[in-house]
């Protein structure tokens, strides 16, 4: 049996929070940007892998995941009221 103590840890190639995000040149506007812009701190949440269909004519109501969109939200709420000690 593998001894979890002799394990590498893991490492990441970028942190997961970035302080100075750099910016891309893209015809895409986010609606994130203007916070950043103003050096207002955002979380920036994105599926991975990038769906297919994002900005682009399908990306409509349809094409929404409503049990992906109640995962997260109730992910927020714990996170924020853990974070602020509710």
């Amino acid at each position: 049996m593998d001894d979890p103590r002799s394990r590498k840890k893991k490492t990441f190639a970028k942190p997961f929070f970035q302080t100075n995000p750099p910016f891309v040149l893209s015809l895409v506007r986010d609606d994130h940007l203007p916070f950043v812009v103003r050096n207002v701190p955002v979380v920036h949440l994105i599926p991975s892998p990038f769906p297919r269909n994002w900005h682009t004519a399908e990306d409509n109501l349809r094409s929404l995941n409503y049990d992906a969109i109640g995962r997260i939200t109730r992910t927020l709420q714990i996170f924020l009221l853990h974070s602020l000690k509710v």
